[in-house]
């Protein structure tokens, strides 16, 4: 089984410890900011984002800083005992906006991204920063 790993900032590993699960944020926001989301923006937010690279490529994963204020590659968490959908298999799921807002990022590599419906259970598994010599 390929190892899946999840980028996000320090307020959500604050929230995740060293080991928990990940929701989808749909789950997190409650109804009534749910309500006032575009159905594009639902599907997206009803999933738990994963990727096969195991560092922080921010372009290429979606992790830029957007439109979310936070460094979402700060933290790593390694998945463990679940296996993902890749993304290109569900990608005509989701609703055409939000295909062309994810796809059409500058650097995306929907290749490495994968998706769960359901809660995922993790671990945490800090990037390792190499110190010059």
């Amino acid at each position: 089984m390929k190892t899946l790993w999840h980028y996000t900032c320090d307020h959500a590993q604050d929230s995740i410890g060293d080991e928990g699960l990940l929701v989808p944020a749909l789950a997190q926001i409650g109804a009534a900011a749910a309500g006032r989301m575009p159905s594009w923006e639902k599907a997206v937010a009803g999933l738990v984002w994963l990727t096969d690279l195991d560092s922080p490529l921010r372009n290429e994963l979606g992790l830029t800083s957007n439109s979310i204020g936070c460094d979402r590659t700060r933290h790593r968490y390694r998945v463990v005992g679940y296996s993902a959908v890749h993304y290109p298999t569900i990608r005509r799921d989701l609703p055409k906006r939000a295909r062309e807002a994810l796809e059409s990022a500058e650097g995306a590599m929907p290749m490495h991204w994968f998706v769960a419906y359901t809660p995922v259970p993790v671990v945490y598994d800090p990037i390792l920063e190499v110190v010059p010599s």
